[in-house]
């Protein structure tokens, strides 16, 4: 399993300003190892958190509902994949 810190230098974060890194890195560090259904209580209360002067893109959007897949443990993955497709469907991601 991918770390969070491995995670965010992929070149789908380069773009991410320092702020949003760093958020994200939170959510994810929280995440690691958790079930699904902890994992989306953590990315629920996360939404909650991030400023509002703080905007991201669709493909950061998209980047970042990746990154907390790929955090997740590979048995725990199925479920939460499931969940995206119908967030990126649903929201035209």
């Amino acid at each position: 399993m991918i770390d969070a810190e491995d995670l965010l230098r992929k070149d789908a974060y380069k773009n991410f300003s320092e702020e949003q890194k760093e958020l994200l890195r939170d959510l994810l560090v929280k995440v690691e190892g958790k079930s699904g259904f902890e994992a989306l209580t953590l990315l629920m209360e996360y939404s909650k958190k991030v400023p509002k002067d703080v905007k991201y893109t669709k493909e950061e959007e998209k980047a970042m509902l990746n990154a907390f897949v790929e955090i997740l443990p590979e048995g725990e993955r199925g479920s939460i994949e499931n969940m995206v497709k119908m967030v990126e469907k649903f929201t035209g991601l």
